[in-house]
């Protein structure tokens, strides 16, 4: 599970080099807490190479964004490796670095 607790905190993603044919595809799924309130969500798109993808936006103010899981799939013909990151206002701390083969997914919680 990961946590972003502030408007300035992200979930992003990227490759490590570019893909053969096509980008791996991601999907993440969260609840936003505040006061008394639970709003579940969701989120999915694509890699976009060596680019920072934002894979879950920050919260809004006085919410916290409980990420449930995170899921990434290798859609291309080649193994590719990607980073997944927090990102608090601009610094990037790494969480994982996944290689996978064609046709695997990679899940995180």
């Amino acid at each position: 599970m990961y946590v972003l607790d502030t408007t300035t905190k992200t979930l992003i993603v990227n490759l490590t080099a570019a893909v053969a044919t096509s980008n791996p595809e991601f999907t993440a799924c969260y609840a936003d807490t505040s006061a008394n309130t639970v709003v579940e969500g969701s989120s999915e798109g694509a890699v976009n190479g060596t680019t920072d993808v934002t894979i879950v936006a920050a919260p809004a103010a006085s919410t916290r964004r409980i990420v449930k899981y995170i899921t990434v799939y290798n859609r291309d013909t080649a193994a590719v490796t990607f980073n997944l990151k927090y990102n608090s206002n601009g610094t990037q701390r790494q969480i994982a670095k996944v290689t996978l083969q064609s046709g695997e997914t990679w899940y995180g919680d």
